[in-house]
């Protein structure tokens, strides 16, 4: 893919921020601070039990199903066919080509475990948010104003700043989903979207600094 490609791709992404964003802000100005601040809270608060009990689920995934098992040989095979079929490696000599087929398939082996339980990781918080998110919008309903009647400009825009932080964390969401969804693709170009998605300026935050992929890997780190 040209970087032309690459930065189509990051613009069209801060572009996608920005409304996902702009939008959220906009019905939280329509809203006002009340009814905001409990689509805001409800959102945080799945995100904060998602990133806290994804490990728990992960562990339970991984003892009682061969998920890992069957992704990490995906992504090996991936690997592996991509590397074989590189001209400069199948020129080497017979004796270096077995050496290198050596080194390759144990670093490729651990690669392709590692980001296995980073994908099982994504798609438990991705299940367990949706699960609590459908809980949440039925519990807290009742917490909303149906008719929030008149409200003062202060009031609007303290519900924009909280509609804001909602779709702020809508677009991490979006972002932790997009790594399980680019690991189907083929190499060349889920790394082509990867690339454009961290070139961006907005999106780049989003997808190399998000706070929901953060938070699980700091609980992974210290659970150890």
């Amino acid at each position: 893919m040209s970087l032309f490609s690459i930065a189509m791709i990051s613009k069209i992404s801060d572009i996608l921020v920005i409304a996902i964003i702009v939008t959220s802000a906009v019905r939280g100005y329509r809203r006002g601070l009340l009814n905001s601040f409990f689509n805001f809270f409800r959102w945080s608060l799945c995100a904060v039990c998602g990133i806290v009990f994804a490990l728990p689920i992960k562990n339970f995934i991984l003892k009682h199903t061969s998920l890992q098992l069957n992704i990490s040989k995906s992504i090996k095979e991936t690997m592996d066919s991509s590397i074989t079929a590189n001209k400069f490696i199948m020129s080497l000599p017979r004796q270096i080509r077995l050496f290198w087929d050596d080194i390759r398939n144990e670093a490729t082996s651990k690669i392709s475990v590692s980001l296995a339980d980073t994908l099982i990781s994504m798609l438990s918080f991705i299940l367990l948010f949706a699960i609590l998110f459908i809980l949440a919008r039925f519990a807290l309903r009742s917490l909303e104003l149906k008719k929030p009647g008149v409200l003062s400009l202060s009031n609007r825009l303290c519900g924009m700043f909280f509609g804001a932080l909602k779709g702020a964390l809508l677009v991490s969401i979006i972002m932790l989903i997009s790594f399980p969804l680019l690991s189907l693709l083929d190499p060349d170009t889920s790394a082509t979207i990867a690339k454009g998605l961290s070139h961006g300026r907005l999106s780049g935050f989003f997808y190399d600094s998000n706070p929901i992929t953060e938070g699980i890997s700091l609980i992974s780190r210290y659970s150890v």
